[in-house]
């Protein structure tokens, strides 16, 4: 039976393919590694509050908060986009370098854009290094067979798949200050937007 066999081939593949995930670091752990490592003690670090928060308490490691000053933020709020985007401009003017799991609020706010204009321009701006920061880290585990790695951030993978087992994290570090006026050109036409908090586009 053809199809029979096809599908139980493409679920041996797909099985040996996602074991390396859970025969490797865990990416929270190695962004924290690398976080000890090269962050500096008594750098600003912010995080989001809808991930966990990092860098996670590693053993031999001082905790977080003796270490450094985490700076928090909840990206999803429900605000006015003027009120959203001045605290943003806050979030990344008291940070030394900023945090991002991927699976949260950067997957979120591109999907519900009359909900989160100024959020979706943000995440946007801030991956293309527009925000005064740039990346400096960026942990992942995908899938492989053999040297091919298949990454499944992209769009195609079921995100609490990657949640749970290997969120890709990113970590940006300051460059430069980015001057008032130059935020609110790059996000005049976001703040000009409504923000309408519902799950369903109104």
């Amino acid at each position: 039976n053809a199809p029979l066999a096809t599908l139980v081939l493409t679920a041996f593949v797909g099985a040996v393919a996602v074991l390396p995930i859970y025969t490797s670091v865990h990416t929270q752990i190695a962004a924290s590694r690398w976080i000890y490592e090269g962050v500096p003690q008594g750098s600003r670090i912010g995080i989001e509050t809808t991930a966990i928060e990092m860098p996670l308490a590693l053993p031999g490691r001082p905790r977080p908060v003796e270490q450094y000053t985490l700076v928090k933020l909840d990206p999803l709020a429900d605000a006015s986009t003027v009120e959203t985007s001045a605290k943003l401009r806050a979030f990344l003017n008291e940070s030394d370098y900023v945090v991002l799991d991927t699976t949260q609020g950067l997957s979120t706010a591109p999907r519900l854009p009359w909900r989160y204009p100024v959020q979706s321009r943000y995440y946007t701006l801030l991956r293309q290094e527009k925000l005064g920061f740039t990346l400096a880290h960026k942990a992942t585990s995908y899938p492989r067979i053999g040297p091919l790695e298949i990454p499944d951030d992209t769009g195609w993978a079921d995100l609490s798949f990657m949640d749970s087992s290997h969120p890709p994290i990113l970590i940006f570090k300051r460059s430069r200050a980015l001057p008032e006026a130059e935020w609110n050109q790059l996000f005049a036409e976001a703040i000009s937007q409504p923000s309408v908090a519902t799950r369903h586009r109104p």
